[in-house]
């Protein structure tokens, strides 16, 4: 059975309000999950008594981040469309089937 993407078009950032609200979503959804993944590492480090480089360290919460926005943003894509916006030259929404197999 195909399903049509976006699931919804009624957020689709075609308004300066809706690409606000949108960014807001997206930014306040990786900032919570980059705090959380952050908080229980530094419990693992501390219950592992775990040595590392803080550059080390840094690196790898900047993968993770990295890895965390990637998968927000392809979320609120499959959702909402979010994407194309106030830059896309067509203003409708991505015409895209998924076939589960």
């Amino acid at each position: 059975m195909p399903i049509k993407l976006p699931l919804t078009d009624k957020l689709l950032a075609q308004s300066v309000f809706k690409a606000f609200i949108l960014n807001a979503i997206a930014t306040a959804t990786i900032a919570i999950i980059v705090v959380a993944v952050d908080s229980y590492a530094q419990e693992l480090y501390e219950k592992n008594k775990w040595t590392n480089r803080r550059a080390l360290t840094r690196f790898i919460g900047f993968l993770i981040s990295l890895l965390i926005a990637f998968g927000v943003y392809m979320l609120l894509w499959i959702l909402f469309g979010f994407g194309g916006g106030q830059l896309s030259a067509v203003r409708e929404p991505p015409k895209l089937m998924v076939d589960y197999v």
